[in-house]
Order: structure tokens, then sequence, then C-alpha cells
């Protein structure tokens, strides 16, 4: 078994697991955790003898996001071929999305909608924030917030995803619509996902999609549009005839 530099590893029976091991830095993400993590995924997608990876994070936080110092200071430092490859790195994991996307939302909101919204939710991985109030349960005094970053779940998910449309002859795109739909099935099953998530909880990035679309205010302007709609609705019969005279 290969030995990790950057994060600890290790196997038992058909479980894979990988802890991000900087609590003093809570567990922030560098060009080599990103780049081992990618390698990781790859050589997991020929283990037949592995059904389960978990990532889990050493101490309070889970994972941060991209170290400060050694990310985003190192990129505005960078030459562009350099900036270029990081990009090249996460751009596959957003590009990976994109192909999955209009497997799980609905053909009727047309391609350009379906990338907006994958884009929506890409904005929202961005701008995510550990600790915001999310709500409370009436009468109940204990607030919910929100937990660690799920972006490093979320790469190495779409990772995957990307190897095993690979092993099965091609990108995500190529595949027909019954073999994505098992590939799915089978992913959401390996990371608990039962039904619908309320929100965005971290589970998977593709329900998390799901969740972020149909749990929307836009997907219920749609719900309502596609019921209510003057081109197709028609008053009853009833309402077209003139009233009898009062006697």
């Amino acid at each position: 078994m290969k030995s990790w530099q950057h994060f600890d590893y290790e196997e038992s029976n058909d479980v894979a697991t990988v802890t991000f091991s900087r609590p003093e830095r809570l567990n922030s993400l560098t060009f080599d955790v990103y780049a081992d993590i990618r390698d990781l995924t790859d050589s997991l997608r020929r283990r037949e003898d592995l059904r389960v990876l978990v990532i889990r994070g050493r101490g309070r936080g889970f994972c941060s996001g991209g170290d400060v110092d050694e990310i985003i200071a190192e990129l505005l430092k960078m030459g562009t071929r350099d900036v270029y490859e990081f990009a090249r790195m996460t751009g596959a994991c957003v590009r990976n999305l994109r192909e999955i996307a209009p497997t799980v939302l609905p053909s009727t909101l047309g391609a350009m909608r379906v990338r907006g919204i994958t884009d929506k939710f890409v904005a929202w991985t961005r701008g995510y924030r550990e600790g915001v109030a999310l709500t409370h349960g009436y009468g109940h005094p204990r607030l919910q917030k929100s937990g660690p970053s799920p972006v490093p779940t979320y790469v190495s998910q779409l990772t995957a995803l990307a190897s095993e449309a690979k092993a099965r002859g091609g990108r995500w795109a190529s595949l027909d619509p019954a073999t994505r739909r098992a590939v799915l099935d089978a992913a959401f099953a390996k990371a608990g996902v039962r039904s619908l998530p309320p929100r965005p909880i971290g589970q998977h990035v593709v329900a998390d999609l799901m969740a972020f679309y149909f749990r929307s205010s836009e997907a219920n302007d749609d719900c309502y549009h596609a019921l209510i709609n003057r081109e197709v609705c028609r008053p009853i019969a009833i309402t077209t005839r003139k009233p009898e005279p009062l006697r």
C-alpha cells in the first residue's frame, strides 16, 4: 500500500480512509494535497477490493478550504503556466459537474439554464462560510450552524465519478442514460443518500446540486408556471354562460 505524504491514509477490509492531518491549520488544503487527492482517487477506481472512501479531518475542523498562505498567496506569485495548471485541476471538477447536471436536472429547463444553475451552485461553494447560523426548531434553543466546507469531499466525489465514467468507456456525456443513473445510484448509496436533502448538506455533490435547485424558489416558480399557464389554462364551461336573470 502506497504511503501518502500530505494526509494520513489507511485501509481496513473494503474501506479506505483519508484523514487530513493539519489540525493547527484547520486542515486547510495545499497544492500538494489537491494533487495527492487527485492521484489517489484515480488509483482507487482500479481497486475492486475497496468499496468506500471516507474523508475526514483531524481536530476540531474537517477542512477550512484552500490555505490562505500556501494557495491564495502563492497563486498571486505564480506565472501564467502554473496558475493554468492549478485551474485545470480544479476546472476539471467543474466541467465534470456540468456534464453530470443534465442527468439529474429537468430537461425542460434547457441546456443554458441547466448550466446556469450548475454555475450558481459552484459560486455557492466558493462563497461557503463555516459556522454561519442556519436555523433552529421552534421552541428549541439549539442553533444549527453551517459545518466545514464540503468542497474537498465534492472534489473527491467528482473525480471518482469521472474515473468511473472512464472505466466504462469514456467521458460522462458518452454514457447512455441507464448507465449514468446506475453510477449515480451506486455513488448515492455509498454516500448514504436515501432521499433529496433539505438543502446542500455535504453528503454527495450531485445530491447537493439537486437540492440546490429543487429546494429553491426558482424551482417552485417553474412548477407553478407549468401548472398555471395562461396558454393551457382554460375556464370551466359554467363560467362562460351568462347567468339567468333574477325574478
